[in-house]
C-alpha cells in the first residue's frame, strides 16, 4: 500500500536510529535496521530511513522533516551513540523555513537553546513530536546512560521509552510491531510457525537440579548464541534438560514473552537417534527419521518449494534465519564419526555440515544440538558464534533429592552412597528408584540385589525411555569405529565389565598382559603405554568412560596410572554380554585377575582394611571364575578373616563389605546358591552371610540366608555341628525382628542339638543356652532365663570363669534390668521412694557387673574385638548413668558431659563395629545422656536416628524402646515449654505406641517399666 499525500494517513514508517549502532556489520546490533524494516514491508508499509533519499549538508535536516510530517510513525532508537550533529547550514535553513517549531511544547523550545547540539537522529526524534506524529522510542541499557539529557528534554514533551530495554535484537522486533499495530492497525503480527514438539513425551518424571544449565540455555536465546551443543552420555538427562526447557519457557507460556509478545518467530525440532524411545510393542529398530527424513521435513516447513533440490543443507539454513527460529536437533551422534575413529566426531552428511556451518556463522535465532560427543566441525568456532557445554551428571544433593522424591528410604549417606555408586546418573538413578519402591517398597538397602535389566524390562510400561535399548543401539555404533580393522575402543569397554567397581591401573595391566585373552584383549594386549593412554583420554573426551589416578598403594605402575570408571548402565550391560556372548573369554579374565590380586596383596595374619579390600574383590572375581572352594577357604577364610580369628569382621568392622562379597556365591541374595558349591561351602558361605547381614541390620536378609543355613545344615550334620550354629543365629535374627516365640522355639532347638554334641569346642555349648535365656528375658519370662544364663555360665567355667562379650552383655542386661527400672522411675517421677530398689540395691547390681567386666579384661589375652569393647563401654556407660540418677545429679557446670562421651566413644566404637543393631541400643542411652545434661535437642536427634536404624531393620523392641524412652523424657518437659520447642512430640501418643508393639510382639522385658510410665503420665 502507498502512502496517501494526506499527513499521518498512511503506512509510512521512518526508522531514526545511528547506522554504524544498529545496522553497520560491526555494531553490535548488525543489520537490526534492515530486519525491521523487512517486517514493516511485509506488512505494507512504506519504509525510510536517512540514506534511502538524497540530500546535502544544506538541506538534509529541512528534507527529513518533509518526509517524517507524512510518516503515521516514528520508530527512534537510542543506543549509546547519538550520531553525527547536524550541519549549522541545515539547522538554520529549517529553523527560517519553520519558524514556529515545537510552538506547542515551549518547555522543549526553551530547553533546546540554538539546537546546536542536536544530531540529525535526534532532530528526527523532535520532529516527530512537532508534527505530533507518533513516536515510539526503545533505549538500549548504554543509551540510557550516555544520552540521558536526550531522553530528559524528550519527557518534557511528553515522549516517554519503551519499557522494555533494547537487550536482543529479535525480541524488540516483535515488540516494535505490536506497538505499531496500535498505529497502523493494518500491520499484522507474523504468524508463528510452530512444528508439534516431539519432545513432550521426554519430559523428566522427576526433574531436578539442572537450574545453572537452564539459566545457560535462557543466556543462549537471549545473548545471540548461533549454536549451542549440549554434550553427554546417555542417559545423564541432555534430552530431559532440552524438554524441560522449552516446556517452562515457550510452551506453557503459549510461546509468548510475559509481556505477550510472540517469543520466537518458528521452532522445529527433530531426533536423529531413538534414544531407546522406540515403540515397545512394535518390535521395530527403525529410528526417528534418517537425515534424508529430516531434511524433507525441515525445508517443507520452512517453505522450501521443491525439498528434493541438491544444496539441502545452505537452503535449509537460508530459510531458518529469515526470522527467528529455535531449532533443535537431538541424539547427533549416529551422524558423527565415533570414538576411536581418527576423525571422531566429524559430521558425516555434507548437506548436514553445511547447516550447521551456516547457522554458525549467522543465526538471528538459535540452533540446539545435543549429542554424546563433540562436533569437531565446529570447533574453530568455539568461543565466539558456537558454544559447547559439557552435561555432568547430577550433583549427589540433588541425586539425593531424586531419589526421596522417588519414595526410596533410606538415610542420606546411604542415598548419597548409592547414588555414587550409579554414578549420580540421571535414568539409571529413576530406573534404580522406580524398581526399588514398585519391588522393594523403597528401601535402599535392597540396592545390592538390583539387576537393572531386569529393573528395566520391569518398569518399561511406566517410562518411554528404556535403558536397555539405549545401550543396544550405542553398541552397535560404536562396534563402527573400526579403524584399520581394530576395534580398540569396544575392547577398552569390554574390560570394564569384567569389574564392579573402579577397574585400577594395575588390574588393567594384568588384563592387557601377555598372552592376549583370545576375543577380549586382541586389540589391546601389550599395547605400548603412551598408545594405552591416548586411546584413554579419547574415550574419556567421548564421555565413554572417567578416568582417575589410581587408587592402589600396593602396586606403583608410573606409566600406568589411570585407572577407569563406568556408568553402571554400561558396566551391566557389558558384563551380561560378555558372561553371554564369549564366556570363555569372560571365565579366563576374571582368574585372571582373580590370581593377580592375590598376588599384589600381603600374604600376612591381620591385614589392614585397604589391603583386605583387595582381597574382597578378589573374591567376587574368583566366583565369577568358578574357583569357589579356593575363593572361599584360602582366600576368605584364611587371609581376610585369619580363620577363627574373623579379622576383618570382628577386629575392623567389615561386616558390609563381608555380605557384599559373599552374595556372589549365590546366583540370587539370598535365596539361591550357586549350584556349583560343595556343601561343605554353602554351609560355611550361609553362616557367615547371616551373621554379617544381621550385623548391618539387613535383618530381612538375615532371617533368609539363616533359614538356608539350617536347612544345609540339617541335611548333612558335620562334626563341627553347623546345625547349632545356624539354630543359634537363626533365634537371634528372629529375637531382633520381635518374633519372640519363634525366636525361643529356634533358641530351643539350638540347646536341643547341643545336648548331642561331642566336640571340645565349648562355644557350641554356651551360646544356644545364652541366646534362649536372652529371648525368654525379653519375653518375660525372667526365672527360666536366669537358669539359662546359669547354666551357660557352670559350662563357661570349665576353660573361662565368666561368658564372652557377647553372651555376657546380654546377661549384663538382665542382672541391670532392676536397676535400669528403678533409674526409670526416678527419671518421671523425681522421687527415691517411688524406686523399686533402694541405692544400695542398685549400687550391688552395678558392682557385680563391673567386677565380672573386670575379670574378663584381666584373664583375656586376646585383642578385643570392636563390638566387644563397645559393649562393654555402653555397659559401663549405663552403669554411670544409673548412678547419676540416683546421686540426684543434674546439669551443671562441674558436670562431664556424659552425652558427648557417649557419642564419642560408645556410639562411635559401635559404628565402627558395623554392628548397626547395637548402635541403636547405644543411641537410646545417649538420648539419657542428653537428657541428664539439659541436652533436650540432642535427645531428640538421638531417638530420631535410633528410630530410623528400628523402622528399617525392622526392629519393632528397639522401636518399642524409642517409644517409651521419648514419652519418658519429654513427658517430664513443662507441657508449655514442649509445645514451644517440640510441637511434633506427643509424650502420651508415644506411650500409647510403645505399649501397642509392646503387646504385638510379647516384648513384656518393659512391663513394668511401661505401667511406671503409664502411672506417671497422668500428671502430663
Amino acid at each position: 500500500m502507498l502512502a496517501t499525500s494526506d499527513p499521518h494517513s498512511g503506512n509510512r514508517v521512518f526508522i531514526s536510529c545511528v547506522t554504524t549502532e544498529f545496522e553497520d556489520c560491526t555494531g553490535p546490533f548488525k543489520g537490526f535496521r534492515t530486519r525491521i524494516a523487512k517486517e514493516l514491508r511485509a506488512a505494507d508499509c512504506e519504509v525510510k530511513v536517512q540514506e534511502d533519499f538524497r540530500q546535502t549538508d544544506e538541506d538534509t535536516v529541512e528534507k527529513l522533516d518533509l518526509y517524517i510530517r507524512r510518516c503515521a510513525a516514528v520508530i527512534h532508537l537510542v543506543g549509546r551513540n547519538p550520531g553525527a550533529k547536524a550541519h549549522p547550514k541545515a539547522v538554520a535553513a529549517y529553523l527560517d523555513a519553520v519558524p514556529d517549531f515545537l510552538h506547542a511544547h515551549p518547555e522543549v523550545r526553551a530547553a533546546l537553546g540554538d539546537f546546536s547540539d542536536l544530531t540529525y537522529t535526534q532532530w528526527e526524534s523532535f520532529m516527530a513530536l512537532h508534527h505530533g506524529i507518533a513516536l515510539r522510542m526503545y533505549v538500549t541499557p548504554e543509551g540510557k546512560t550516555t544520552q540521558a539529557h536526550h531522553l530528559d528534554r524528550l519527557r518534557l514533551g511528553r515522549k516517554y521509552p519503551s519499557d522494555k530495554p533494547i537487550v536482543e535484537p529479535a525480541d524488540l522486533a516483535w515488540t516494535l510491531i505490536g506497538d505499531l499495530r496500535y498505529i497502523i492497525p493494518s500491520i499484522p503480527l507474523p504468524k508463528q510457525r510452530l512444528s508439534p514438539p516431539r519432545f513432550i513425551h521426554h519430559a523428566a518424571e522427576h526433574f531436578l537440579g539442572r537450574e545453572p544449565q537452564l539459566a545457560l540455555l535462557d543466556e543462549a536465546w537471549a545473548n545471540g548464541t548461533n549454536v549451542l551443543s549440549i554434550i553427554a552420555w546417555g542417559g545423564v538427562g541432555k534430552t530431559a534438560l532440552i524438554t524441560e526447557w522449552v516446556q517452562t519457557r515457550f510452551i506453557e507460556k503459549q510461546w509468548k514473552t510475559d509481556d505477550g509478545q510472540p517469543a520466537l518467530d518458528a521452532y522445529f525440532d527433530w531426533t536423529f537417534y531413538d534414544q531407546g524411545t522406540r515403540s515397545l510393542a512394535d518390535g521395530t529398530e527403525a529410528r526417528t527419521g534418517s537425515v534424508g527424513d529430516f531434511f524433507e521435513q525441515a525445508l517443507a516447513f520452512f517453505g522450501d518449494p521443491d525439498p528434493n533440490l541438491p544444496g539441502k543443507g545452505r537452503r535449509l539454513a537460508d530459510l531458518i534465519r529469515q526470522q527467528r527460529s529455535l531449532i533443535i536437533l537431538d541424539g547427533l551422534e549416529p551422524l558423527q564419526q565415533p570414538p576411536g575413529h581418527p576423525q571422531a566426531g566429524r559430521l558425516l552428511d555434507p548437506d548436514l555440515r553445511d547447516l550447521l556451518a551456516a547457522l554458525a556463522v549467522s543465526n538471528p535465532g538459535l540452533c540446539l544440538i545435543t549429542s554424546r560427543q563433540a562436533l569437531t566441525d565446529l570447533h574453530s568456532l568455539r568461543r565466539t558464534v558456537h558454544t559447547e557445554h559439557e552435561l555432568e551428571d547430577l550433583p549427589v544433593a540433588i541425586a539425593i533429592r531424586l531419589l526421596r522424591q522417588l519414595q526410596i528410604k533410606g538415610t542420606d549417606q546411604e542415598l548419597a552412597e548409592a547414588s555414587e555408586k550409579f554414578g549420580c546418573h540421571a535414568l539409571s538413578l529413576t530406573l534404580l528408584g522406580r524398581y526399588l519402591c514398585d519391588a522393594h517398597d523403597g528401601d535402599i538397602r535392597r540396592l545390592d540385589r538390583i539387576d537393572l535389566q531386569r529393573a528395566d524390562t520391569l518398569t518399561r510400561e511406566d517410562r518411554h525411555r528404556t535403558a536397555w535399548r539405549i545401550l543396544e543401539t550405542y553398541e552397535h555404533w560404536l562396534a563402527t569405529a573400526q579403524a584399520d580393522g581394530n576395534p580398540k575402543t569396544l575392547a577398552v569397554l569390554r574390560l570394564t565389565g569384567l569389574f564392579d567397581r573402579t577397574a585400577t591401573a594395575d588390574c588393567l595391566a594384568a588384563l592387557r598382559a601377555k598372552p592376549a585373552i583370545p576375543g577380549l584383549t586382541d586389540a589391546i594386549c601389550d599395547m605400548a603405554d603412551d598408545e594405552w593412554n591416548i586411546l584413554l583420554k579419547r574415550l574419556e573426551r567421548a564421555h565413554l568412560i572417567k578416568l582417575c589416578e589410581s587408587p592402589n598403594p600396593i602396586l606403583s605402575i608410573p606409566d600406568q596410572t589411570w585407572s577407569i570408571d563406568v556408568h553402571p548402565l554400561i558396566r551391566e550391560y557389558i558384563t551380561k554380554r560378555l558372561s553371554e556372548q564369549q564366556t570363555k573369554a569372560f571365565h579366563f579374565a576374571h582368574r585372571r585377575l582373580f590370581n593377580h590380586l592375590q598376588k599384589i596383596t600381603p600374604d600376612r595374619p591381620s591385614l589392614l582394611a585397604d589391603e583386605i579390600q583387595h582381597l574382597y574383590q578378589a573374591i567376587v572375581h574368583g566366583c565369577h571364575a568358578g574357583c569357589f572352594v579356593h575363593a572361599f577357604k584360602d582366600v576368605y577364610y584364611r587371609r581376610i578373616q585369619n580363620r577363627n580369628a574373623w579379622h576383618a569382621t570382628n577386629k575392623l568392622g567389615l561386616v558390609g563389605a563381608d555380605w557384599s562379597a559373599l552374595s556372589h556365591f549365590f546366583t540370587k541374595p539370598w535365596t539361591v546358591l550357586d549350584s556349583r558349591l560343595s556343601l561343605e561351602i554353602a554351609q560355611r558361605v550361609t553362616r557367615q552371610a547371616a551373621f554379617s547381614l544381621r550385623a548391618s541390620g539387613q535383618l530381612a536378609e538375615a532371617e533368609s540366608v539363616g533359614a538356608l543355613a539350617l536347612k544345609l545344615a540339617q541335611q548333612a550334620p558335620d562334626e563341627r555341628r553347623s546345625d547349632i550354629i545356624a539354630a543359634t543365629q537363626l533365634s537371634a535374627v528372629k529375637l531382633l525382628l520381635g518374633k519372640l516365640n519363634e525366636a525361643i522355639l529356634n533358641g530351643e532347638v539350638a540347646v536341643a542339638l547341643s545336648a548331642n554334641y561331642q566336640g571340645k569346642d565349648i562355644e557350641r555349648l554356651v551360646s544356644p543356652r545364652c541366646t534362649l535365656a536372652n529371648a525368654l528375658f525379653h519375653g518375660g519370662n525372667r526365672p527360666e532365663a536366669e537358669r539359662g544364663f546359669a547354666d551357660a555360665e557352670r559350662i563357661e567355667k570349665v576353660e573361662f570363669p565368666v561368658l564372652g562379650e557377647l553372651q555376657a552383655y546380654v546377661f549384663h542386661l538382665l542382672i541391670l534390668s532392676e536397676a535400669e527400672r528403678s533409674a526409670w522411675k526416678l527419671v518421671v517421677n523425681s522421687s527415691n521412694s517411688l524406686s523399686p530398689l533402694t541405692r544400695a540395691a542398685v549400687e550391688a547390681c552395678c558392682k557385680s557387673v563391673e567386677d565380672r567386666l573386670n575379670l574378663r579384661q584381666r584373664v583375656d589375652q586376646q585383642p578385643i574385638a570392636l563390638v566387644s569393647k563397645g559393649l562393654a563401654l555402653m555397659t559401663l556407660g549405663q552403669i554411670s548413668l544409673f548412678r547419676r540418677v540416683f546421686d540426684g545429679a543434674t546439669s551443671s557446670s562441674d558436670q562431664p558431659n556424659s552425652h558427648g562421651l557417649w557419642q564419642a566413644t560408645i556410639v562411635s566404637c559401635l559404628r565402627s563395629s558395623g554392628q548397626l543393631q547395637f548402635v541403636g541400643e547405644a543411641l537410646t542411652g545417649a538420648a539419657l545422656a542428653s537428657h541428664l545434661d539439659g541436652d533436650h535437642e540432642g535427645a531428640c536427634a538421638d531417638l530420631e536416628e535410633a528410630q530410623s536404624i528400628a523402622e528399617r531393620g525392622p526392629m519393632p523392641l528397639l522401636l518399642a524402646d524409642v517409644h517409651l524412652h521419648r514419652a519418658r523424657l519429654f513427658g517430664r518437659i513443662p507441657a508449655d515449654e514442649r509445645s514451644k520447642k517440640f510441637p511434633d512430640i506427643d509424650p502420651k501418643a508415644e506411650l500409647r505406641e510403645a505399649r501397642r508393639l509392646i503387646e504385638k510382639h510379647g516384648y513384656w522385658r518393659r512391663k513394668e517399666e511401661l505401667e511406671d510410665a503409664e502411672a506417671a503420665a497422668v500428671h502430663w
